[in-house]
């Protein structure tokens, strides 16, 4: 069984902007493994 080389585990972020909190991501979770490429793409495109 591969193992991860990178591993995410319950992520949140949350941001501040004119005063108004937003939440960018809730208890995301997920693995990498070797020779893997990942990108997280949020709706802007960014």
């Amino acid at each position: 069984m591969p193992t991860n080389k990178i591993e995410i585990k319950n992520l949140t972020v949350d941001y501040t902007e004119r005063g108004k909190k937003f939440n960018a991501l809730h208890d995301v979770s997920f693995g990498v493994g070797a020779g893997e490429f990942v990108s997280v793409i949020g709706a802007s495109g960014c």
